[in-house]
């Protein structure tokens, strides 16, 4: 907690995957750990491709849980948005470069 009340998001993020590879606790405060610091990286924009470790491993600590299931689809919803990010990225770069010529 500390560590988010200074703003060291990426620390905090390190300690709740440290929480949740614990093998002490249970499979839910697991699950809660890993998608906490799926949504701390993702609200400190700190990489999609991150959260979605996170969020993946979220899901498979317990596949059949009720978390697991909104995962999902937070997993696709993320995924597709990469892919539309990816597909304008490179529809604009074809058109500067038609342009260009």
């Amino acid at each position: 907690m500390e560590a988010l009340y200074t703003g060291d998001y990426e620390n905090a993020i390190q300690m709740l995957v440290e929480v949740a590879e614990n093998k002490k606790i249970s499979k839910k405060d697991s699950q809660e750990a890993y998608y906490t610091a799926a949504y701390l990286n993702e609200q400190m924009n700190l990489g999609k491709e991150q959260t979605l470790i996170y969020l993946q491993l979220a899901h498979d600590v317990d596949p059949e849980s009720e978390i697991a299931q909104n995962v999902q689809q937070i997993i696709s919803m993320i995924q597709l948005e990469m892919e539309e990010e990816e597909a304008f990225y490179y529809s604009e770069e074809y058109r500067t470069e038609g342009n260009a010529n």
